[in-house]
């Protein structure tokens, strides 16, 4: 992102943004809720969903992979799209579907030719790699998950079409400390020995200690602007007074 600014609806969420992650990284964007941060992930994948209604205007420049999102045509864009792995905060399930129609939805809306064998073998591999096998076998619905359960799933559902990047939003939302740690584990996988290394990670967040010592560079969106904080080691000097509490928190527990 090269100077993006970014108003809905009459609301400005950003602010002259500039952010560079690179092949292997993974950036940690922290901020209160209604920050703008699930906004900002959503101008990487190009503002999927978007209505005249919602009134956006964007400034600037957004280059994923080399390529000008906003400048792609609709083919190119949903190509570009299938390199990008997105977990959504609270999971972001159809309810409709059950556990395994949600997660293998990606390869049989976008790998029309994989066929069904090779949709039951890539299932089956990213489901044990998570160990979650027992969420897929009763054919239970959305509905019937807990929220640690959910967000499992939506992440199985993003690792599943072998993503060069990464998105996640808030994924611990409403997770305890112990059931947050586990999820963070998992989405810290390296599921394909092809491509872990350099596994682009973007993860929005509004606490701090999932990833503090997992994540190479920490941002804060605040107000509109996205602030470096710097990496672990530099982020414990920061006297920013949100990123005080939040280290402030690891102390007390």
């Amino acid at each position: 992102m090269k100077d993006v600014s970014l108003e809905m609806g009459g609301r400005v969420l950003l602010r002259g943004v500039d952010l560079e992650v690179e092949a292997g990284e993974t950036a940690v964007i922290a901020g209160e809720v209604g920050s703008g941060k699930s906004s900002l992930l959503r101008l990487i994948l190009g503002m999927p969903g978007m209505q005249r209604e919602d009134e956006v205007r964007l400034w600037g420049d957004i280059f994923v992979d080399g390529q000008a999102v906003f400048a792609l045509a609709l083919g190119p864009l949903q190509e570009l799209r299938q390199q990008i792995g997105l977990v959504k905060g609270e999971g972001g399930l159809i309810e409709n579907m059950d556990v395994r129609s949600n997660i293998t939805l990606p390869l049989n809306y976008h790998a029309r030719n994989a066929g069904r064998e090779g949709v039951d073998k890539r299932y089956e591999e990213v489901m044990t790699a998570l160990g979650i096998e027992a969420l897929g076998l009763s054919g239970h619905r959305p509905v019937a998950l807990t929220g640690e359960e959910r967000a499992y799933v939506a992440l199985a559902r993003a690792f599943i079409i072998r993503p060069s990047i990464l998105l996640a939003d808030d994924p611990a939302q409403g997770l305890g400390a112990n059931a947050s740690e586990g999820l963070v584990d998992c989405l810290f996988r390296d599921l394909d020995a092809d491509i872990g290394s350099k596994l682009v990670r973007v993860i929005t967040t509004t606490r701090l200690e999932p990833y503090l010592d997992r994540a190479d560079r920490f941002y804060l969106l605040d107000a509109g602007s996205l602030i470096p904080l710097g990496d672990r080691h530099e982020l414990d000097g920061c006297e920013h007074p949100w990123v005080r509490c939040e280290l402030e928190k690891l102390v007390r527990n």
